[in-house]
């Protein structure tokens, strides 16, 4: 990700709409058969976008692909739904059952 430049306003504001529109998995959840369908349909095509390379995504969303990775998250949003509010404004993130986040570590400098 070295030398990468940070994306124009436009681009990020774009990138983050497009995170909150409703996806198939929105409409559907719930449809028996159809559902499991496109929940594999997705995380083909998460795996897909991810072998890629992280060099085009955001901070939020190289957290959200870790946690994931790591089997923290159970979501089938992709990861442009996540921004770094997700992570510290107190939003609740859809983790896994058994998993929670601890408390914010002070960091004091000086």
């Amino acid at each position: 990700m070295d030398g990468t430049p940070f994306p124009t306003t436009a681009r990020l504001t774009g990138r983050w709409l497009r995170g909150r529109l409703p996806t198939l998995n929105d409409w559907i959840r719930g449809i028996p058969l159809v559902d499991s369908k496109v929940r594999e349909q997705t995380q083909r095509r998460k795996a897909t976008r991810r072998a890629m390379g992280l060099e085009t995504a955001y901070c939020a969303e190289t957290v959200a692909i870790t946690y994931e990775e790591m089997g923290l998250l159970a979501t089938d949003k992709d990861e442009n739904w996540f921004d770094p509010g997700k992570f510290w404004s107190g939003d609740t993130l859809p983790l896994a059952p058994g998993y929670r986040l601890g408390n914010e570590i002070a960091v004091i400098v000086g």
